[in-house]
């Protein structure tokens, strides 16, 4: 054989050894890649057949979990409450503090105010009770106030009509009054300065204790006496009048015509004039 054909013949068979080898190496790759997708198969098989058999107890972690935090908020929510109902007990037992303070000085100041008027004999430089009142003539305003004041309290009768002075309108009422009342009462009360007494007595009975505060003179003959009735701020008007044997508290025809109305509720208001 010529030498190129040895040539050509060694090349033939070493291309064909290396195709043979490699056709070899890529059968058992196949057969490797064909063993690693079993294996992986199995494997994967494995785990969802471990992930179905621990499926309780990762429900049961996350059950566990779950609890942990609804127990921590609610412990939270515990705790703000607390706080909360803390602060509300504090400012309540405060409120409570100042209120009893607030209560013992006003019993305090009731207490010394009511010695002070229990103590007052004289009713024009405070409140004075009324059964401090006392008779002290008429020879001014404010004490023709202070004297039937004191006839109301005593039941002096005579005392209380001598205080009395009726407005000639009032003294027009009162008579026209006194002449349709039976005789029973007309024998008690038989003037008008008796009727006006009535309602005077009724009305100074109403109060518990009274200041004479000062008097404002509208003339000679004619004063207003200004008082003040205890529980209230302001003060009411009393007027009176000069008479021949001294001072009177003036009866205005008002009065009267309440005493009408109380005696005969009934009866149609007196036409205005």
């Amino acid at each position: 054989m010529p030498p190129e054909n040895d040539c050509v013949y060694l090349m033939t068979m070493r291309m064909t050894a290396q195709a043979f080898t490699g056709l070899l190496a890529i059968g058992v790759l196949a057969g490797v890649i064909v063993y690693l997708h079993r294996d992986n198969a199995k494997l994967q098989t494995q785990v969802i057949a471990l992930r179905g058999r621990d499926a309780p107890l990762t429900r049961m972690v996350e059950e566990n979990q779950r609890a942990r935090e609804f127990l921590a908020r609610e412990k939270t929510d515990a705790n703000e409450a607390a706080r909360a109902l803390h602060q509300d007990v504090v400012r309540l037992r405060s409120e409570v503090r100042e209120l009893e303070e607030y209560a013992r000085a006003a019993a305090a100041q009731k207490a010394a105010a009511t010695a002070a008027l229990a103590a007052n004999l004289d009713p024009e430089m405070g409140l004075a009770l009324l059964e401090n009142f006392h008779n002290v003539g008429r020879g001014t305003p404010g004490a023709a106030v202070q004297t039937l004041i004191w006839a109301v309290l005593q039941a002096e009768e005579r005392a209380l009509v001598a205080s009395l002075a009726l407005a000639s309108d009032a003294r027009e009422e009162a008579l026209q009054l006194l002449a349709h009342l039976p005789d029973s009462a007309r024998a008690t009360y038989p003037t008008p300065e008796n009727l006006a007494a009535l309602m005077v007595t009724n009305e100074i009975l109403r109060v518990d204790a009274v200041q004479i505060v000062d008097t404002t003179p509208v003339d000679a003959q004619h004063v207003i006496v200004n008082v003040r009735l205890a529980g209230t701020d302001g003060t009411e008007k009393i007027p009176t009048e000069l008479g021949a044997d001294g001072w009177k508290v003036t009866v205005p025809k008002k009065m009267i015509l309440g005493l009408e109305k109380r005696l005969n509720p009934s009866a149609p208001p007196a036409p205005k004039k």
